[in-house]
């Protein structure tokens, strides 16, 4: 069974995914960093950079609403992190909100963190989404690897890429499994999916084993290679290097010092 909800759009054609795996992981940092180090009180910058990114999934011919509503998923997260600073903080609130009869104060501080915070994380998972749909997860390997990443980092992340499919292909036969024998009339209990779930974690581990076997059985040492060998290109690199340094210019051009705006 294939499944390809990671890197569904990796193998199109467009100018993007043509780029040098390496030169687009190094732009992708650099947007990233900026991102996070751009003041939430020069929101404007944040907003071209939103800018640029749209006309960069414009050249992918990757589905804009794919990116969107996959980059939403970090929210949730991110609103955890930094909704308690809207309810607690130092001094007196600045606002606050009846909600059954309890008297919640609001912090105006708190606010504008959770909105940069939200804003912010929001920018970078879209950056790196970006990054995963045009670009071949072994690519990506590769280029980690080009730039000294620790080998067992890249290793990491290379099986839980391969087990997350392996997983899912052995939950969903044996889901099918069990409504076959049901004929789909019985849900399924805490006691089921308990049962259900150990009985996955034990044939997924067996089958991690036979897949580890067959591994060093062709010989596997831990390297990343890929069908496609990667060629350096000069205009590869200018290009992300022209989309990084517009970024940069860009968030700070008359910012003064960079420091992070509350």
């Amino acid at each position: 069974m294939h499944h390809a909800f990671i890197d569904r759009y990796a193998r199109l054609s467009s100018p993007i995914h043509g780029m040098d795996p390496r030169a687009k992981l190094a732009a992708s940092a650099v947007w990233i960093v900026t991102i996070n180090v751009t003041p939430f009180a020069q929101i404007a910058k944040l907003g071209a950079t939103a800018a640029a990114l749209a006309i960069l999934i414009a050249l992918s011919r990757v589905p804009p609403a794919y990116i969107a509503k996959r980059s939403l998923v970090v929210l949730p997260f991110a609103v955890s992190v930094a909704a308690f600073g809207v309810f607690f903080g130092p001094g007196r609130p600045d606002a606050t909100l009846r909600l059954l009869g309890l008297s919640i104060p609001v912090y105006e501080a708190g606010l504008r963190a959770l909105g940069e915070v939200s804003l912010k994380a929001y920018l970078s998972v879209t950056v790196a989404l970006l990054l995963v749909s045009t670009t071949p997860f072994s690519e990506i390997l590769r280029g980690l690897s080009w730039f000294r990443v620790p080998r067992v980092f890249v290793l990491i992340l290379g099986f839980i890429y391969r087990y997350l499919f392996l997983i899912a292909d052995q939950g969903l036969r044996m889901r099918r499994a069990r409504q076959a024998r049901s004929f789909g009339r019985r849900g399924l209990g805490p006691r089921s999916a308990a049962a259900l779930i150990a009985t996955l974690l034990a044939r997924t581990y067996a089958r991690a084993d036979r897949v580890y076997l067959a591994m060093a059985a062709r010989g596997f040492d831990g390297t990343v290679r890929t069908l496609r060998p990667i060629a350096g290109r000069a205009r590869d690199w200018a290009l992300a290097g022209l989309f990084a340094a517009l970024i940069i210019v860009l968030t700070a051009w008359g910012a003064g010092p960079w420091r992070t705006a509350m």
